[in-house]
């Protein structure tokens, strides 16, 4: 459908602007329906960043469709899944690491045990044999 400036154009004699259709279609149902957003842009005129990206690589644009929440949710659990990669994963697979570094930090302290625990029990192995 044409444009009110293009048909007072054509009404005046003068051509009509040309304009170039892009086409980004967002999947927002699992049953198929496609709803498309078209874009005009003038003929000629440059492309910003974000839409030649997304001319690029249309799978921005479906992720581009998800709600808020989907995106809150999708968030957390990657952070958590970060974290738990950091704290107990890790470390477990750089044991030579943290072993050599936990007998360097224990070197430095020039006290023992008892002197450390301040007076409390010392923890003894109750399987140890004797």
């Amino acid at each position: 459908m044409p444009s009110e400036e293009n048909q007072k154009r054509k009404e005046s004699g003068k051509p009509a602007k040309r304009t170039t259709v892009l086409e980004i279609s967002l999947d927002r149902s699992s049953q198929g329906n496609k709803n498309k957003l078209q874009m005009r842009l003038p003929k000629g005129a440059p492309l910003t960043l974000s839409l030649r990206i997304r001319k690029a690589f249309p799978v921005i644009n479906r992720l581009a469709a998800l709600p808020l929440g989907t995106w809150a949710v999708i968030s957390v659990v990657t952070i958590t899944g970060f974290g738990f990669f950091a704290v107990g994963i890790y470390p477990k697979l750089n044991h030579d690491y943290y072993a050599e570094a936990q007998t360097k930090e224990r070197a430095l302290l020039h006290a023992t045990k008892e002197q450390l625990a301040q007076g409390q029990n010392v923890w003894r192995d109750p399987f140890e044999k004797k």
